[in-house]
């Protein structure tokens, strides 16, 4: 397992629990990861700053913990994300929210994603 040297721990708050994964001794360091979720590379950031000298703190707000960064592995979860939130603001009756829909713009995905070194290749 990609954590396998974090210890886990579940911490709720506003009534939504979520696993959080600690590891190291010394001054906290909370670390929100990227969209798509807590990717390896994250992770051994974490180790990083642990090995520094710090306690690293990763919370887990979404995905699955340790799988590798693709395409359409960081796509799926920014849509599900959104789809989220959309739901949200129409069970709340409020304007659904201007990153979701402005996200990938007209063209799809492919617009705009934020690791250029994902994005699919352009057909010459």
């Amino acid at each position: 397992m990609a954590l396998g040297d974090f210890t886990r721990f579940d911490f709720t708050s506003h009534g939504k629990t979520r696993a959080v994964y600690r590891r190291g001794s010394g001054p906290g360091v909370v670390m929100l990861h990227v969209l798509p979720g807590l990717i390896p590379e994250v992770i051994d950031f974490g180790r990083r700053v642990v090995d520094a000298g710090f306690t690293a703190f990763l919370p887990h707000l979404f995905g699955v913990p340790g799988k590798p960064l693709s395409a359409g592995y960081l796509y799926g979860q920014a849509i599900r994300v959104c789809l989220n939130r959309e739901f949200h603001a129409l069970a709340a009756h409020k304007p659904s929210p201007p990153a979701c829909r402005t996200a990938f713009g007209s063209a799809g995905p492919e617009s705009a994603p934020p690791y250029p070194d994902v994005r699919r290749r352009q057909r010459a």
